[in-house]
């Protein structure tokens, strides 16, 4: 009885140990094996997300009689200069819906009316009105300010269906040539150099809804209330052109490629931005990095070598070293804010570093025909 009582009071211990092994000791020790991580190769995106602006040189049609609409082409279809996209037939439908009045009011006098609905010239044709087209377009996108692009809005679009109203609009036809996008940028990451090509992601882009990736030149970038207004034009011609005249968006500025590695392990140690790595006998070693690009939390810097200011080759990061994740207790100032900064101190170099800093990955070659 003795031996059974003895044997159960170890046991009792024993499962004490191990809960305090289990709540007190693992935690820490697993922390102490995640204060480092590797730095592997890999590529970031440099972006900006905003409201895109979908700018347009188009021309509303109105109907000639009211009545039931055939519609002869579909959304998107491209017709010549001549052509007629619709006819309608019927009687007397009633009055137009209120969307529709005031659509027709903000057109005024710039409107076509064509008996017979041929193209004065030729285009893509859509059923989708907001009665800003003749307000906005490329000859006025630069000279209107933010609070006009602020007042559009996507639920502003209205889609003509199946009947027509004498003298409100009917269809419309957009230039197959250059369209626009205008975004307001607010702590722009980018580099918005003007004639730079660029990826646009649009929402609602795409067919089933989706978004879409375009390929755009950028026309101009200049300071606003505080944003940066930039202006991109492409031919590409994309699924919703007709519908969509606001929708989220992100402007891909560049891909870069490097050592991807974390923005708090950055420190500045005698003007030089660095980081520390792990060497063969368990220490730490400072080594300057040139940082080629960030968004957030991550940044991409050169391996292996840099040239800096002064033309000299500067050793640096090797793929899959082990980073010290947080270097405050090492010398050395933290680098800048978390979120960034324009004066934060850089290691102004040329990239060298094996395929790192080969061309420039973050621009497309094709041209945009204008």
């Amino acid at each position: 009885m003795g031996r059974l009582k003895n044997k159960g009071i170890l046991l009792y211990i024993l499962a004490v140990v191990v809960l305090y092994v289990i709540i007190y000791i693992v935690p820490k020790v697993t922390g102490l094996l995640d204060v480092t991580y590797v730095a592997e190769y890999g590529e970031l995106s440099i972006f900006d997300e905003g409201t895109c602006y979908l700018v347009r040189n188009e021309r509303v049609y109105l109907a000639q009689g009211t009545g039931q609409i055939s519609k002869v082409s579909a959304e998107g279809t491209l017709l010549r200069a001549g052509s007629s996209p619709v006819s309608v037939s019927g009687a007397e439908i009633g009055t137009p819906p209120e969307e529709l009045k005031t659509i027709r009011e903000s057109l005024g006098d710039d409107a076509a009316s064509i008996t017979g609905y041929y193209l004065e010239k030729g285009g893509i044709v859509s059923y989708y009105v907001d009665g800003h087209e003749a307000e906005l377009g490329p000859d006025t996108m630069e000279s209107l300010k933010k609070s006009y692009f602020d007042g559009l809005s996507q639920d502003g679009v209205f889609f003509i269906d199946k009947l027509a109203y004498y003298d409100y609009p009917i269809f419309k036809v957009v230039s197959n040539d250059n369209w626009y996008v205008v975004a307001y940028l607010s702590n722009a990451k980018g580099d918005y150099e003007t004639g730079r090509r660029i990826y646009v992601e649009l929402d609602g882009a795409s067919a089933d809804g989706g978004s879409r990736r375009v390929e755009m030149r950028i026309v101009s970038a200049s300071e606003e209330d505080g944003y940066l207004k930039v202006i991109l034009k492409t031919s590409r011609v994309i699924d919703s052109l007709g519908a969509l005249r606001v929708t989220n968006g992100k402007l891909v500025a560049s891909d870069e490629r490097g050592l991807l590695i974390e923005r708090q392990s950055l420190v500045v140690l005698d003007g030089k931005v660095g980081i520390y790595v792990k060497n063969t006998r368990n220490k730490y070693d400072f080594v300057p990095v040139n940082i080629i690009g960030e968004n957030g939390d991550t940044v991409v810097i050169s391996d292996s070598y840099y040239y800096d200011e002064n033309g000299e080759r500067v050793r640096t990061a090797d793929p899959f070293v082990d980073v010290l994740r947080d270097p405050s207790g090492l010398d050395g100032e933290p680098f800048g804010k978390q979120n960034g900064s324009a004066e934060e101190p850089q290691n102004e170099a040329e990239d060298a570093g094996g395929d790192a800093g080969g061309d420039d990955a973050g621009e497309p070659e094709t041209e945009d025909g204008g």
